[in-house]
């Protein structure tokens, strides 16, 4: 089944994501408060499943922060740059910055 996209997940959701990365899991109120206050978000569900989500937070002048991405890790290791290419952001190091991948947006 191929993978479907979405920007809604539940707080009981982004937990279970948090736990199987080993990552202490929050109480689901600020879950759910984080999610709410968050700009952007994109889960990937297999099925019904939840299996990765990457959310961004703006402050609607310059800058973005990219504040999660967990993907379970039973679904990690399938294309790391390539995936974050496909939605703009480039390859660092470059002549400009140093390691990690960045994209600017234009309106």
């Amino acid at each position: 089944m191929a993978l479907q996209y979405t920007d809604e997940m539940t707080g009981e959701e982004y937990n279970e994501l948090r736990v199987s990365v080993e990552w202490r899991p929050i109480s689901e109120g600020q879950a759910e408060r984080g999610l709410a206050h968050t700009t952007f978000l994109v889960a990937a569900r297999d099925g019904e499943r939840i299996v990765g989500m990457g959310r961004m937070l703006f402050d609607f002048g310059y800058t973005a922060y990219l504040g999660d991405v967990i993907v379970r890790p039973e679904y990690q290791g399938q294309g790391k740059e390539p995936f974050y290419e496909k939605f703009g952001f480039k390859r660092r190091p470059n002549e400009f910055s140093g390691d990690g991948m960045s994209m600017w947006r234009k309106k």
